[in-house]
């Protein structure tokens, strides 16, 4: 993958194009809106099948479009009834502590059973402990990763595992630790999330899942120069194909994701508060393109 990472007059640009990128399918996403204190099993996602709860003692529930427990909770699991097309993919949320408490925390889960009893977990506690470990028959197995971050109170958190064959990875804010080699869950299975707190505030928001194929994309140039004032990209691609687009990152005096997606291929322009660009159809080869950006 080529990067190419550029500052000016506070502004940090991030372009990645690759060889070996790769297409994303969302198969599951929840912005938990809805009802107060409706619990998460009633809920429906806004993609993905239904919540079920796999274990705990408490039940999570909707508080302001966000999902949370009111006070002390039995460290609740769901999974969700979407059963992944591929093994390689990334599950995501949210996440926002109200204070540094060790106990609270939230767990991230990929390659799941229906029950969460074998699954990749990985956790994020209050006090910056991060940790990834596989879970066979119940019994959360020794760390493959475990390691101290920052998670500042009362901000939220960008917190993503990600499973590519038997490379895994935790990341927090873009921060990846990672990949760690390890074979012990091999089958897709399904996503999940839970959490413990004994705090109220502890909330989550916005969690995905998606797939990752391999697409083809073959970059010509890429030049990054200042200009008028401003930061300019130019690039040209050769070969693009299945190409959804090229991620953009960012960062006005505070981190900004401008578009999920990321800039759609070769032909696109960003600005600071928007991003238009052309949008080709997927399974098509596009040849000899360029792209400019300024910012």
């Amino acid at each position: 993958m080529r990067l190419v990472h550029l500052r000016s007059l506070s502004v940090c640009l991030l372009v990645a194009a690759a060889g070996g990128a790769s297409a994303q399918t969302v198969f599951v996403y929840d912005t938990f809106t809805g009802t107060t204190n409706t619990t998460l099993q009633s809920h429906t996602p806004d993609i993905g099948g239904a919540w079920t709860h796999a274990s705990g003692f408490g039940n999570l529930t909707i508080q302001s479009n966000a999902i949370g427990a009111s006070g002390n909770n039995g460290a609740d699991l769901y999974t969700d009834g979407t059963t992944a097309s591929s093994a390689n993919y990334v599950v995501g949320v949210t996440v926002t502590f109200p204070n540094p408490s060790g106990n609270n925390y939230f767990n991230l889960l990929g390659r799941s059973d229906a029950t969460g009893q074998n699954a990749y977990v990985a956790r994020l506690r209050g006090n910056g402990t991060l940790t990834v470990a596989p879970v066979v028959g119940g019994i959360e197995q020794t760390a493959i990763i475990n390691t101290l971050t920052s998670v500042p109170a009362d901000t939220p958190h960008l917190w993503i595992l990600q499973m590519i064959g038997n490379q895994i990875s935790a990341s927090i804010d873009g921060t990846m630790y990672g990949p760690v080699t390890d074979n012990t869950i091999t089958t897709a299975g399904r996503v999940g999330f839970g959490l413990n707190t004994v705090s109220n505030g502890t909330t989550a928001d916005e969690f995905y899942a998606s797939t990752l194929s391999p697409t083809a994309v073959r970059m010509r140039t890429m030049t990054a120069r200042r200009s008028e004032g401003r930061a300019l990209l130019e690039w040209t691609t050769g070969r693009e194909v299945d190409n959804l687009g090229l991620p953009l990152g960012c960062d006005v005096e505070r981190r900004q994701r401008l578009s999920m997606a990321g800039l759609e291929g070769h032909a696109a322009l960003a600005l600071l508060d928007r991003v238009s660009c052309h949008r080709w159809p997927l399974g098509v080869e596009r040849a000899d393109r360029a792209a400019r950006l300024a910012v």
